[in-house]
């Protein structure tokens, strides 16, 4: 979310060649770029994120265009949104 426009997250099929979980440390995920659509790819193995209890998952800033794909969000804590605060134009 540093660079302006749009952008791809991917995960290395080597590294995530079977299913894997990332466990956040206390703090979520926020995407915050609104110049071009964020997009997060999961791989095909599958990959969790998890709030470890901790944090909310994600949270998507107003005017923020995302597309999440093959990915589960798992043990969030937070109100209004554990797993995912919407506030821009979220697809799954």
């Amino acid at each position: 979310n540093l660079r302006s426009g749009a952008d791809t997250i991917t995960f290395d099929a080597t590294v995530f060649g079977t299913p894997q979980t990332i466990t956040l440390g206390g703090t979520q995920l926020t995407l915050r770029d609104t110049t071009g659509m964020t997009t997060i790819q999961g791989p095909n193995a599958g990959v969790t994120i998890s709030g470890n209890d901790a944090s909310r998952v994600l949270a998507v800033n107003a005017g923020v265009l995302a597309e999440l794909s093959n990915l589960t969000l798992t043990n969030g804590k937070a109100s209004g949104g554990a797993g995912i605060q919407n506030s821009g134009t979220l697809t799954i």
